[in-house]
């Protein structure tokens, strides 16, 4: 399932480090960047969390697992054991908070768990896997 819809965009260079980013463009060829140097904006951590809990809550048990990225990631990193990208139709430049829910973590792997990629309360993607998630990428339970 996804949610695509417009994605609030920062223009990186003038919201964080306040400098024009024309020089850079212009030499884009020397430094390989995009036309644009932006990123989404990204949900709180907590927003994020209290979102995904109330996706989740109808098949929440005893013994499901909910957990959250330490950090807010870069979709394109996102991989499960086996190497191949969890969320592989969407738009790699998006960063979001990446969630796992695993309903029977008992069960070892080769059964049905939930990936959300969060960016904000309407832009989202959720995706049903059989497999686990890469070790690479650092996780907490919520």
């Amino acid at each position: 399932m996804t949610n695509a819809f417009v994605v609030d965009k920062i223009d990186v260079c003038r919201e964080y480090f306040f400098v024009d980013d024309g020089p850079i463009k212009r030499y884009s060829y020397i430094f390989e960047v995009d036309n644009d140097i932006i990123m989404n904006r990204v949900i709180s951590k907590h927003d994020a969390i209290d979102f995904v809990k109330a996706k989740c809550n109808g098949g929440k048990n005893d013994f499901s697992s909910l957990s959250v990225s330490l950090d807010a990631l870069n979709m394109a990193v996102i991989e499960d054991f086996v190497g191949e990208k969890i969320f592989s139709a969407s738009n790699e430049r998006y960063c979001g908070w990446f969630f796992q829910y695993d309903p029977t973590p008992f069960a070892n792997w080769y059964h049905e768990c939930y990936y959300y990629f969060i960016m904000n309360r309407t832009c989202y993607y959720v995706v049903k896997s059989m497999r686990g998630l890469c070790d690479s990428i650092s996780m907490q339970r919520v």
